[in-house]
């Protein structure tokens, strides 16, 4: 399932610049792009993205008043906030209002890349489940897309890389199949995928070779 995504931001450079980093995380789809307030507004009285990133400063309508409208509207739609304020009393108000996140210019091409893989595993995939666990609920509330603080030698990093390497993939990798795309060795990259398959991030099935020996594949969930 593409997450259909709409991007608000006045400047046009900067627009196309974010409009470049959503495109590098796979499972995003760009429906809308608009430079002020009321014209997303109008876009959404016959359109559904499920995820808007939203500058505040805009020309006609600052972001935060632009959130409460679509509240208001009871519009069912995931806000991710990418600006230059840094007020305390704007970030506290978006929060109150739902923000997913909140990104302050100039960032990192990999903060947003990591804000919209936190979105794309936590957020969007609790909605999917039938029953929720605690262990679920933990993961959604921790600030790492990879479910908080992790087991001593594991790095943040390295997590990332697997977890974009088996996204990638078109069927089920083997440790070794993820050691050799990622860098490592099959030793290490299995600590990390049985640690995401612990996480309920990755799934794990066993196929057996010509010789019977059993082999683990993992996939993401």
């Amino acid at each position: 399932m593409m997450i259909k995504t709409v991007v608000v931001e006045d400047d046009p450079m900067v627009l196309e610049i974010n409009k470049s980093f959503v495109k590098e995380v796979e499972g995003f789809q760009i429906i809308g792009t608009f430079k002020n307030g009321n014209d997303l507004l109008a876009f959404l009285n016959s359109n559904s993205p499920d995820l808007i990133i939203l500058d505040i400063y805009l020309p006609d309508i600052d972001g935060l008043t632009l959130l409460k409208e679509v509240r208001k509207r009871n519009i069912s739609v995931d806000v991710l906030a990418i600006t230059a304020a840094q007020q305390g009393e704007i970030v506290a108000e978006l929060l109150r209002y739902g923000v997913v996140d909140y990104i302050i210019k100039p960032f990192k091409k990999e903060r947003l890349i990591d804000a919209l893989l936190t979105y794309k595993n936590k957020y969007l995939k609790i909605g999917q489940k039938r029953n929720v666990k605690q262990e679920d609920i933990d993961r959604l509330f921790s600030r790492s897309s990879t479910g908080g603080n992790l087991p001593k030698g594991l790095h943040e990093t390295t997590l990332k890389m697997i977890l974009k390497t088996l996204e990638d993939a078109e069927e089920p990798l083997s440790a070794s199949e993820v050691a050799e795309r990622v860098g490592i060795s099959r030793v290490t990259a299995r600590r990390y995928l049985d640690y995401l398959e612990k996480e309920g991030m990755a799934g794990k099935e066993v196929q057996y070779g010509n010789i019977g020996r059993p082999v683990n594949f993992y996939y993401l969930l």
